[in-house]
């Protein structure tokens, strides 16, 4: 009887956890810029992509190892909580990144 009990209770802390977890706050914007950042190492070269993403007068920026499928002034669709950034790319793919930078914009 106590391992059907338990199995009920974690059933239900699983529906309640499930229940409370914090949906992102999609936001529409546009991707600003994205520059190219090259590093020698040996005889290969390295790449990383540097994005800025702008919206509701806040511009965000972070790095990817690989280029993203986004479109320089194209609309992008994104999530901030804190100091992580979900974005979408263009194929509908959720990239999980780490804010480099938040700057507001000046009226």
């Amino acid at each position: 009887m106590n391992r059907i009990a338990l199995m009920g209770l974690l059933g239900v802390v699983a529906c309640f956890t499930v229940l409370c977890a914090k949906t992102p706050d999609w936001q529409s914007g546009n991707v600003a810029s994205m520059d190219v950042i090259r590093s020698p190492l040996g005889k290969k070269m390295l790449y990383r992509y540097s994005y800025a993403v702008h919206a509701n007068g806040h511009t965000y920026t972070f790095d990817e190892t690989r280029k993203l499928p986004l479109t320089i002034n194209g609309p992008v669709r994104f999530a901030v909580d804190g100091d992580k950034l979900r974005v979408v790319d263009e194929r509908g793919k959720e990239h999980k990144e780490t804010v480099l930078q938040k700057a507001i914009d000046k009226p």
